[in-house]
């Protein structure tokens, strides 16, 4: 077998993840045969040929390009975030100054209404305004429903409060319609929010209610979003809403 003959066989057996595997193994490879480097040329998207340190320069731009973007997205979500966190100071400084139920629905309406950007509020409360002390004349510009916790209605959220978490994303046509009336042609994403802590839930083993939050804007809730500040959220509410309801009978 000749010299010539010999060598091509080696090259046959050496496959391309081989060789990459071993310049990313060794990436000062090029350092000390230079003279390679005179040899090597890649084609371009034009169909021009580049040196290798223009390609590489090329790549290492786009993934500069692709972390600055991803650093930017990061700095959004935090500011986002601190907004939120602002937002909810706010609001449960604002909920400790009232004593009055009817005032506390107000805040909550105005807050968020104005603060989270929602289109649409509706409570749903498994109590009565008798039980509450409260006079449902009160609470009619407020969206606020006093139903049975056995209401067949609630069978549409059955598993929503069953696990007592907030969850995000489309609700089904009739969820809407009973939710949020005549607005609920315009309402393309949602959030529910089960007002549940420890301790307040009833002997059927429901929370106290749940909170409807509609938006005209498909993204404004979404599945894949996070719900930590809508589970602190409701919590809250939870707390000052507890303090107002008496246990009630269940038929």
């Amino acid at each position: 077998m000749s010299i010539q003959h010999h060598q091509d066989v080696q090259t046959e057996n050496i496959d391309e993840q081989t060789v990459a595997n071993y310049l990313r193994q060794n990436p000062e490879f090029f350092i000390s045969n230079t003279s390679l480097l005179a040899d090597l040329a890649l084609p371009h998207n034009t169909g021009a040929a580049i040196s290798l340190i223009e390609r590489q320069v090329d790549v290492l731009r786009d993934q500069n390009r692709r972390y600055r973007n991803q650093l930017q997205d990061l700095i959004q979500i935090a500011r986002d975030n601190d907004g939120l966190i602002e937002q909810l100071q706010n609001l449960t400084l604002s909920l400790l100054d009232v004593d009055e139920l009817n005032e506390a629905f107000e805040i909550l309406y105005n807050s968020l209404k104005k603060d989270f950007h929602a289109d649409a509020v509706t409570v749903q409360l498994f109590a009565d305004p008798v039980h509450l002390g409260l006079d449902a004349t009160q609470t009619e510009h407020l969206d606020v429903e006093f139903i049975r916790p056995l209401d067949s209605h609630m069978s549409m959220f059955r598993n929503v409060l069953a696990k007592g978490l907030p969850v995000c994303g489309k609700l089904k046509r009739e969820q809407l319609d009973y939710l949020f009336g005549s607005k609920a042609d315009d309402i393309d994403s949602a959030a529910l929010l089960p007002l549940t802590s420890q301790g307040s839930r009833n002997k059927a083993g429901l929370p106290l209610g749940m909170i409807a939050i509609g938006s005209y804007e498909t993204d404004r809730f979404h599945v894949g979003m996070g719900t930590v500040f809508l589970k602190y959220l409701a919590e809250l509410i939870d707390r000052k809403l507890r303090a107002h309801l008496k246990p009630i009978k269940i038929d």
